[in-house]
């Protein structure tokens, strides 16, 4: 922290009031002894408010501890003639101080107490000087505060409370209205429930208030403030020519509208209405989701509502919808309507861990689509909230792989897809088919027909694996009657839903590196170049499938797995289990049976 300079004058000992023109006395006043926190976003509105309470103030001293490098102090100080102009009235001593974001909320090394950052930042403040009867106004302190902790905030703020009256100061916390959270990257701006009835630690102070911006008002929003009896009161305000804050003269039945117009209020992407003939009157409407996440402001119930419309950017929703969520908090409602396209259930669970409300799919009516929008105005979004989407789309965007891949790659594919899983839970499922003593691994395999990317599989000595990428245990029946061209009893015993994954692939791997399962990837990849081919029939379609010496053994005849020619089915020998799974083919990963004719 650093002192830019200090200025004495002659001594007053009055409380100290904030810099609002025309707001009412009771909810104005500052006592001489006592704790006020005041939420703003940083801006020039927050700079008149900060500056106004230290010029207006006639406490003894005035000590302004600025959120910005002493160079940004300086320049704050050096564009309102602080100390320069004689004739302008400014405290009896006023001592302004730069202590930078970074080294604010920078923690006391080897320290684990909830107080080490708190009691440092005020005992910094004591070494330049606070007497009895100063206003402390400490400005972007967030980093100080453990606002994601419960256990830890209480503390603190019977900390701060104790601490102004030990020293016999007024004290004033101007703190980001996204404060609370913040050191987990979340956002919390219900400042009209949050700290009702001394649910939250907020209720110790002997003020809290908010400087709230929505679209082009401004207003100064009161939880309680001292023994005032209006609670929960918001005054509308506007600048003046000299650049202070005062209360803005409006009627009763215009502050009404007002209020009401920001309750009702409805944002919405062209896209995610363009079909509509005809919109309600309270409709807003922007070009896309990019705009109408810029228009999106912190306070009311307002409904934002996005559109999707592909994958071409999809990154894009994601990103409006997180920026949307950590700067207007819980109250905003957020729909996200699909428009041609139907989001797949890893995205959907995506955006509702980014924090949207709702989904609106493609078959909802606009009529409907009124009616969801009614009852997300009624909730309050209760869930956590991402502080980058980077890692949560990255957990929910699923690898190019696709198909067959040996047990070694397999396990190593799903073990990356769990690592990242770990910013964003998905419903991943793998499921195990135990195979029929009849049927082979090749034919099972080429029955297989994964076509999503991440959806794997992999196979050992009597089981064939599959990874299902963010699929529902209740849809994996369906997806396995789909994924195989023929019945599953066609090829396997037993299907099992293996639920605790990552013990699983831990036991597959330990299984591979004790005995190596048959790789398959050449087979099949050569059977899949040649896809479009027309398919061969006879002895030269089987032969072409071994390598060149085991060609020239199996001219005579060769049978791959299927019934020998001239003897009836009944009457083939049944392959042997034991010998056909333990084995591990070196040169031809294919159970084959040859038979030689005279």
């Amino acid at each position: 922290m650093t002192a830019l300079f200090s200025t004495r004058r002659r001594k007053h000992r009055h409380c100290a009031h904030l810099g609002i023109v025309g707001l009412p006395e009771r909810v104005a006043t500052l006592r001489a002894v006592g704790a006020y926190l005041v939420y703003a976003d940083p801006s020039d509105v927050r700079d008149a408010l900060v500056f106004g309470v230290a010029r207006t103030s006639s406490a003894e001293c005035v000590v302004l501890a600025l959120a910005r490098d002493p160079e940004q102090a300086a320049a704050a100080v050096r564009a309102r003639q602080t100390g320069a102009s004689p004739g302008r009235r400014w405290p009896a001593s006023l001592n302004v101080l730069a202590a930078p974001p970074a080294v604010a909320a920078a923690r006391p090394a080897g320290s684990a107490s909830p107080l080490a950052r708190l009691a440092g930042g005020l005992a910094s403040l004591l070494e330049f000087g606070v007497p009895p009867g100063s206003l402390v106004i400490v400005e972007g302190a967030d980093g100080w505060f453990d606002w994601d902790d419960g256990a830890a905030m209480n503390p603190q703020m019977d900390y701060v409370v104790d601490w102004s009256r030990t020293w016999r100061c007024c004290v004033v916390f101007v703190l980001g209205p996204h404060g609370r959270g913040a050191a987990a990257g979340q956002a919390d701006d219900d400042f009209h429930g949050a700290v009702r009835g001394g649910r939250v630690p907020e209720r110790r102070f002997d003020g809290v208030a908010c400087l709230l911006r929505t679209g082009g008002d401004v207003s100064w929003w009161t939880q309680f403030w001292n023994d005032a009896p209006e609670m929960e009161t918001e005054w509308p305000l506007e600048r003046g020519k000299d650049g202070a804050m005062r209360v803005l003269a409006v009627s009763a039945d215009q502050t009404a509208q007002r209020l009401a117009r920001r309750a009702g209020r409805l944002l919405a992407a062209r896209a995610a209405v363009q079909s509509e003939a005809q919109l309600p009157p309270n409709y807003e409407v922007f070009e896309d989701n990019d705009a109408l996440a810029a228009a999106c402001h912190p306070g009311g119930n307002a409904v934002a509502l996005f559109a999707y419309a592909g994958q071409e950017d999809f990154e894009g929703l994601c990103r409006a919808v997180c920026d949307v969520r950590q700067r207007c908090g819980r109250k905003i409602g957020i729909v996200v309507r699909e428009c041609h396209w139907t989001l797949r259930h890893e995205h959907e669970l995506l955006l509702r861990n980014l924090g949207i409300n709702m989904v609106a799919g493609r078959e909802v009516s606009f009529s409907r689509l009124q009616i969801l929008i009614g009852l997300v105005r009624e909730q309050r979004f209760t869930g956590p909230i991402a502080s980058d989407y980077h890692a949560t789309l990255a957990a929910a965007t699923a690898e190019e792989s696709c198909g067959y891949l040996s047990m070694a790659r397999f396990c190593e594919h799903v073990a990356r897809v769990l690592e990242r899983g770990r910013a964003l839970p998905l419903p991943h499922v793998i499921v195990q088919l135990r195979l029929r003593a009849q049927a082979g691994h090749l034919s099972a395999l080429r029955a297989c027909r994964l076509s999503r990317h991440g959806d794997v599989c992999t196979a050992d000595a009597d089981s064939l694996y599959l990874f299902l990428f963010s699929c529902p245990e209740a849809d994996v029946d369906r997806v396995l009657q789909r994924v195989f061209a023929q019945p599953l009893s066609a090829f396997f015993d037993e299907v099992t839903h293996l639920r605790n994954i990552g013990e699983h692939v831990s036991q597959l791997m330990a299984s591979e590196c004790r005995q190596p399962a048959a790789d398959y990837s050449d087979v099949l990849a050569h059977t899949a170049s040649t896809a479009n081919f027309p398919p061969r029939t006879g002895k030269s379609a089987d032969v072409l499938m071994m390598r060149a010496p085991e060609r020239a053994a199996a001219s005579a005849s060769v049978r791959c797995e299927g019934a020998q020619p001239g003897v009836p089915p009944a009457a083939a020998p049944a392959p042997s289990r034991a010998g056909a799974r333990g084995a591990v083919p070196v040169t031809m990963p294919l159970r084959i049976t040859l038979r030689h004719t005279s």
